[in-house]
């Protein structure tokens, strides 16, 4: 079991895509005293481009939105310490790698390319506390993939196959497994037919301890400067960087301000305490890495 602090009062969702998070998340969102980060997938910019061509675009969507992730997670944290209340996060930075692990099984990312990607996430991993819950949604690949196709029916993901996502439920078994083995409550839904999203919402809430949370110092330096944030986001192997990496994977302040923008209507109208990270860290931006040499897979 590991010794990693844990933030009590940090509830993480997981689950393939088109589990039900999203709806799960808004419900979490009407509670008072609990603050919700949504994961804004439709403004990925690499998103589209990922579907349309993985071999080329799988490593750099990775990289982007494992910053984004990152920077989202800090600023969970931070507002458990400050405020004492709940945050809850629609994915997280440590399922990433369900994602970044099955495009590697898939030949989209070369074992070099997945091994700059450990590094920076490990890198990024090594201070964050862990989170006091996950909620996995548990639903079988086929019927994500109904949902995807008869329910969502989003343009940038009419073309996912069903093995896409039986390969991302075998990684979230193995996520959900290492999890428990870190010392995280974890609590497995199953999700097929849907649940009731007041009574999970209700219970998780009801079950959350009076416990105190102070953000790790490092983290804590993190959000108070722009300096420590960039290389928070950046990787020690240069080597690496030159090859696989980009400031065009960092995203930036106003990509972020988009999303805001682009959710507020929505997250309005449903939940009104629905909020959208965003990348301005202690009020100050977080500034991309220096420029490098890009060699794309």
């Amino acid at each position: 079991m590991s010794s990693q602090p844990v933030c009590p009062k940090l509830v993480v969702i997981e689950g393939n895509i088109s589990a039900g998070k999203t709806t799960l998340t808004r419900v979490f969102s009407k509670s008072g005293n609990c603050k919700v980060f949504v994961e804004p997938a439709n403004e990925n910019p690499f998103l589209s481009l990922f579907y349309q061509n993985p071999r080329e675009w799988a490593l750099p969507l990775q990289l982007w939105i494992l910053r984004l992730r990152y920077v989202t997670y800090v600023q969970a944290l931070e507002h458990v310490a400050t405020t004492g209340n709940v945050a809850v996060l629609d994915r997280s930075i440590f399922s990433d790698w369900v994602f970044a692990e099955q495009n590697r099984r898939d030949g989209n990312i070369s074992q070099a390319g997945f091994d700059y990607y450990m590094s920076l996430r490990n890198s990024m991993m090594r201070s964050l506390p862990l989170p006091g819950h996950v909620l996995y949604l548990d639903v079988s690949s086929q019927e994500c993939h109904r949902r995807v196709h008869d329910v969502r029916q989003r343009s940038c993901e009419s073309g996912i196959p069903l093995e896409y996502l039986s390969g991302l439920g075998s990684c979230y078994e193995l996520l959900v497994q290492e999890m428990q083995s870190r010392g995280c409550s974890v609590t497995s839904i199953n999700w097929n037919s849907f649940g009731d999203p007041n009574a999970v919402a209700h219970s998780t809430l009801g079950a959350m301890p009076n416990e105190p949370f102070k953000l790790p110092v490092e983290l804590q330096a993190q959000m108070n400067s722009t300096e420590l944030m960039r290389l928070a986001l950046s990787d020690g192997d240069f080597r690496g960087r030159d090859v696989f990496d980009s400031p065009n994977y960092l995203p930036s302040v106003d990509q972020i301000k988009a999303f805001i923008s682009a959710l507020a209507a929505t997250a309005e109208e449903s939940a009104p305490q629905v909020v959208v990270s965003a990348a301005s860290v202690g009020g100050h931006r977080v500034s991309a890495m220096p420029p490098v040499a890009v060699a794309v897979e």
